[in-house]
């Protein structure tokens, strides 16, 4: 169980990272000059996605192992109550 756990707190970490990084790039101006098409766009997105799915799978920056030491009592005592 404690595996699942660690997955999912990674998880969650990439998600999280992924919407700052996706906010992050929002502050940037878009290329007035040639645009962007769809295509690049959606690109641009799966490969942030992937990015910060690395990012969090390497360590992160530690949310990851923070939501685990403070979820693993509350899943660690569900488990030992049976439910």
């Amino acid at each position: 169980e404690d595996k699942d756990l660690k997955e999912a707190c990674k998880g969650f970490e990439a998600m999280f990272l992924n919407m700052m990084y996706k906010e992050m790039r929002a502050t940037v101006p878009e290329d007035s000059l040639f645009g962007e098409s769809n295509a690049q766009k959606i690109f641009r997105d799966m490969h942030d996605e992937k990015l910060m799915e690395n990012v969090a799978n390497g360590g992160g920056v530690g949310l990851a192992d923070l939501l685990c030491r403070q979820l693993s009592p509350q899943v660690n005592g569900r488990i030992d109550k049976g439910l």
